[in-house]
């Protein structure tokens, strides 16, 4: 027979007043959650300084068995993209114009990843790229291509709401996300919300 291990307020005393397990915990048999498990962590190195702007931006680092679930949400309005395309989205000309760095320690052995459009975007650029480069420092209304160790990960086209694609590359350890402009547009975000998710595996 299974053993199934629920919350029951018998065991109130290895809970916290919000029903968070604290410390570390092992179970035997099956565990079963209404909820799922909560996020656990965020990315050790978050948005740079050059997306100030953004109207808000959170990562979530979940950790299920050996699985690694990373998600960045970032919502764009308050941002610019130029006029030309490949150019970084940011903050008007400021440098550091990254959304995070991905690194073995936060989010394991990426096995896949997806862009997801939560919002479409309008006001700037509706044509969002991601990318990724070995530095930090890329700055907006610059060329993403010319930053030590570009590689691009989505090449999007023009994003609508709902729509979600599959990355058709993953980011190298230690590299830093960046969105480019499409197509240009000079011009600053009005609404636009996206969701990056990756997939990972922790060493074994």
């Amino acid at each position: 027979m299974v053993s199934k291990n629920r919350y029951s307020p018998r065991y109130a005393n290895i809970l916290d007043k919000d029903n968070i397990w604290t410390g570390t915990n092992t179970f035997s048999g099956e565990v079963i959650t209404s909820g799922g498990f909560a996020g656990t962590a965020a990315l050790t190195t978050e948005e740079g300084s050059g997306m100030a702007g953004l109207a808000s931006y959170s990562s979530t680092i979940t950790k299920v068995g050996n699985n690694i679930y990373t998600t960045i949400d970032v919502d764009i309005q308050g941002i610019v993209s130029s006029a030309t395309a490949d150019d970084i989205i940011g903050d008007d000309g400021a440098a550091n114009a990254h959304i995070g760095q991905i690194i073995v320690a936060d989010c394991g052995y990426l096995l896949s990843g997806s862009m997801t459009c939560l919002e479409a975007p309008t006001g700037g650029d509706a044509d969002v790229n991601l990318n990724a480069a070995s530095v930090a420092t890329g700055a907006e209304d610059v060329d993403v291509k010319t930053l030590t160790n570009y590689a691009q990960l989505l090449n999007a086209g023009t994003w609508t709401l709902g729509l979600a694609k599959a990355l058709t590359a993953l980011p190298t350890t230690a590299y830093y996300l960046y969105l480019s402009a499409g197509t240009g547009s000079a011009a600053a975000y009005t609404a636009g919300k996206f969701r990056i998710q990756l997939v990972g595996v922790a060493s074994a």
